[in-house]
Protein backbone atom coordinates (compact mmCIF):
# COMPACT_ATOMS: atom_id res chain seq x y z
CA UNK A 1 0.00 0.00 0.00
CA UNK A 2 2.87 2.39 0.84
CA UNK A 3 4.49 1.66 -2.53
CA UNK A 4 1.26 2.53 -4.31
CA UNK A 5 0.97 5.84 -2.45
CA UNK A 6 4.64 6.67 -3.16
CA UNK A 7 4.16 5.95 -6.88
CA UNK A 8 1.00 8.02 -6.98
CA UNK A 9 2.74 10.96 -5.27
CA UNK A 10 5.78 10.62 -7.55
CA UNK A 11 3.64 10.58 -10.71
CA UNK A 12 1.55 13.49 -9.43
CA UNK A 13 4.70 15.46 -8.59
CA UNK A 14 6.20 14.82 -12.02
CA UNK A 15 2.97 15.85 -13.78
CA UNK A 16 2.71 19.00 -11.66
CA UNK A 17 6.35 19.83 -12.44
CA UNK A 18 5.79 19.36 -16.19
CA UNK A 19 2.72 21.60 -16.10
CA UNK A 20 4.67 24.22 -14.17
CA UNK A 21 7.59 24.10 -16.63
CA UNK A 22 5.17 24.32 -19.59
CA UNK A 23 3.37 27.27 -17.97
CA UNK A 24 6.63 29.13 -17.55
CA UNK A 25 8.21 28.25 -20.91
CA UNK A 26 5.25 28.50 -23.33
CA UNK A 27 4.91 32.29 -23.03
CA UNK A 28 8.63 32.73 -23.76
CA UNK A 29 8.59 30.30 -26.68
CA UNK A 30 5.58 31.93 -28.36
CA UNK A 31 6.20 35.59 -27.36
CA UNK A 32 7.46 36.70 -30.78
CA UNK A 33 4.66 34.85 -32.60
CA UNK A 34 2.01 36.45 -30.38
CA UNK A 35 3.52 39.94 -30.69
CA UNK A 36 3.72 39.62 -34.49
CA UNK A 37 0.13 38.40 -34.73
CA UNK A 38 -1.15 41.20 -32.47
CA UNK A 39 0.64 43.90 -34.46
CA UNK A 40 -0.51 42.31 -37.74
CA UNK A 41 -4.15 42.45 -36.62
CA UNK A 42 -3.75 46.04 -35.41
CA UNK A 43 -2.14 47.25 -38.63
CA UNK A 44 -4.56 45.31 -40.81
CA UNK A 45 -7.66 46.78 -39.16
CA UNK A 46 -6.70 50.30 -38.04
CA UNK A 47 -5.78 53.46 -39.91
CA UNK A 48 -3.85 55.01 -37.03
CA UNK A 49 -0.38 55.25 -35.54
CA UNK A 50 -0.09 52.58 -32.84
CA UNK A 51 2.88 52.50 -30.50
CA UNK A 52 3.68 49.72 -28.01
CA UNK A 53 6.57 49.86 -25.55
CA UNK A 54 6.87 46.16 -24.71
CA UNK A 55 4.72 43.08 -24.56
CA UNK A 56 4.70 40.73 -21.57
CA UNK A 57 3.14 37.28 -21.50
CA UNK A 58 1.86 35.26 -18.58
CA UNK A 59 -0.22 32.20 -18.00
CA UNK A 60 -0.39 32.27 -14.21
CA UNK A 61 -1.96 35.70 -13.55
CA UNK A 62 -4.75 35.12 -16.08
CA UNK A 63 -5.26 31.36 -15.79
CA UNK A 64 -6.94 29.63 -17.66
CA UNK A 65 -6.14 32.21 -20.35
CA UNK A 66 -2.88 33.42 -21.82
CA UNK A 67 -2.33 36.98 -20.64
CA UNK A 68 -0.82 39.47 -23.08
CA UNK A 69 0.13 42.79 -21.55
CA UNK A 70 0.94 45.78 -23.76
CA UNK A 71 3.02 48.30 -21.84
CA UNK A 72 3.00 52.00 -22.73
CA UNK A 73 0.52 51.65 -25.58
CA UNK A 74 -0.83 54.64 -27.50
CA UNK A 75 -3.00 55.25 -30.53
CA UNK A 76 -2.78 58.51 -32.47
CA UNK A 77 -4.95 59.58 -35.36
CA UNK A 78 -3.81 60.62 -38.82
CA UNK A 79 -4.67 63.54 -41.11
CA UNK A 80 -6.80 66.07 -39.17
CA UNK A 81 -6.03 64.28 -35.90
CA UNK A 82 -2.26 63.93 -36.33
CA UNK A 83 -0.62 64.25 -32.92
CA UNK A 84 -3.94 63.93 -31.06
CA UNK A 85 -4.07 60.84 -28.82
CA UNK A 86 -7.19 58.73 -29.18
CA UNK A 87 -6.09 56.17 -26.61
CA UNK A 88 -3.14 55.58 -24.33
CA UNK A 89 -2.56 53.41 -21.30
CA UNK A 90 0.26 52.38 -19.00
CA UNK A 91 -0.91 48.80 -19.43
CA UNK A 92 -3.47 47.08 -21.60
CA UNK A 93 -3.90 43.45 -20.56
CA UNK A 94 -5.81 40.96 -22.67
CA UNK A 95 -6.71 37.36 -21.88
CA UNK A 96 -6.78 34.82 -24.75
CA UNK A 97 -7.39 31.10 -25.09
CA UNK A 98 -3.81 29.80 -25.40
CA UNK A 99 -4.71 26.79 -27.57
CA UNK A 100 -6.40 28.95 -30.21
CA UNK A 101 -3.33 31.21 -30.42
CA UNK A 102 -0.88 28.33 -30.83
CA UNK A 103 -3.05 26.66 -33.48
CA UNK A 104 -3.62 29.99 -35.27
CA UNK A 105 -7.40 29.57 -35.09
CA UNK A 106 -9.67 32.38 -36.22
CA UNK A 107 -11.36 34.30 -34.87
CA UNK A 108 -8.97 35.27 -32.09
CA UNK A 109 -11.15 35.38 -28.96
CA UNK A 110 -10.52 38.02 -26.29
CA UNK A 111 -11.82 36.86 -22.89
CA UNK A 112 -10.72 39.73 -20.62
CA UNK A 113 -9.50 43.31 -20.86
CA UNK A 114 -7.76 45.29 -18.11
CA UNK A 115 -6.84 48.95 -18.67
CA UNK A 116 -4.39 50.58 -16.24
CA UNK A 117 -4.41 54.41 -16.32
CA UNK A 118 -6.07 54.69 -19.71
CA UNK A 119 -6.76 57.94 -21.51
CA UNK A 120 -9.68 57.73 -23.92
CA UNK A 121 -9.77 61.02 -25.82
CA UNK A 122 -12.76 61.36 -28.14
CA UNK A 123 -12.65 64.42 -30.37
CA UNK A 124 -15.27 65.43 -32.93
CA UNK A 125 -14.56 68.35 -35.26
CA UNK A 126 -17.09 70.99 -36.28
CA UNK A 127 -17.59 69.19 -39.61
CA UNK A 128 -18.57 65.97 -37.75
CA UNK A 129 -15.32 64.09 -38.43
CA UNK A 130 -14.38 62.00 -35.36
CA UNK A 131 -10.95 60.80 -34.25
CA UNK A 132 -12.31 57.37 -33.32
CA UNK A 133 -13.17 56.60 -36.95
CA UNK A 134 -9.91 54.72 -37.51
CA UNK A 135 -11.06 51.37 -38.85
CA UNK A 136 -9.91 50.62 -42.36
CA UNK A 137 -12.43 50.24 -45.15
CA UNK A 138 -14.21 46.93 -44.45
CA UNK A 139 -14.92 46.39 -48.13
CA UNK A 140 -11.21 45.93 -48.86
CA UNK A 141 -9.72 42.46 -49.04
CA UNK A 142 -7.10 43.19 -46.37
CA UNK A 143 -9.52 44.14 -43.60
CA UNK A 144 -11.50 41.31 -42.04
CA UNK A 145 -13.62 42.03 -38.98
CA UNK A 146 -13.97 38.31 -38.33
CA UNK A 147 -10.32 37.99 -37.26
CA UNK A 148 -11.06 39.09 -33.69
CA UNK A 149 -14.00 38.13 -31.50
CA UNK A 150 -14.75 39.42 -28.00
CA UNK A 151 -16.30 37.12 -25.45
CA UNK A 152 -15.64 39.15 -22.31
CA UNK A 153 -15.80 37.45 -18.94
CA UNK A 154 -14.02 40.33 -17.22
CA UNK A 155 -13.01 43.92 -17.82
CA UNK A 156 -11.43 46.52 -15.54
CA UNK A 157 -10.63 50.20 -15.86
CA UNK A 158 -8.14 51.39 -13.24
CA UNK A 159 -7.63 55.14 -12.68
CA UNK A 160 -8.82 56.10 -16.14
CA UNK A 161 -9.52 59.41 -17.85
CA UNK A 162 -12.19 59.84 -20.50
CA UNK A 163 -12.46 63.05 -22.51
CA UNK A 164 -15.36 63.75 -24.86
CA UNK A 165 -15.06 66.96 -26.89
CA UNK A 166 -17.71 67.45 -29.59
CA UNK A 167 -16.99 70.78 -31.26
CA UNK A 168 -19.98 70.34 -33.62
CA UNK A 169 -22.42 70.53 -30.67
CA UNK A 170 -20.26 72.34 -28.11
CA UNK A 171 -20.38 69.44 -25.64
CA UNK A 172 -17.31 68.82 -23.49
CA UNK A 173 -17.12 66.18 -20.77
CA UNK A 174 -14.15 64.86 -18.82
CA UNK A 175 -14.06 62.02 -16.31
CA UNK A 176 -10.94 61.64 -14.19
CA UNK A 177 -9.76 58.89 -11.83
CA UNK A 178 -12.39 56.48 -13.18
CA UNK A 179 -12.40 52.98 -11.70
CA UNK A 180 -14.86 50.51 -13.14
Amino acid sequence: MKKLIKRFLLITGILFGLILIAGISIPFIYKDKIKARAMENINKNLDALVSVGDIDLTIFRTFPYLGVQFNEISVFGKKEFAGVPLFSANKLSLGFNIVSIIKGEKPLTIREIILDKPLINIQILENGKANYDISKDTSSKTANNEDIKMVLNKYLIINGTIVFNDKSTGIFTELKELDH
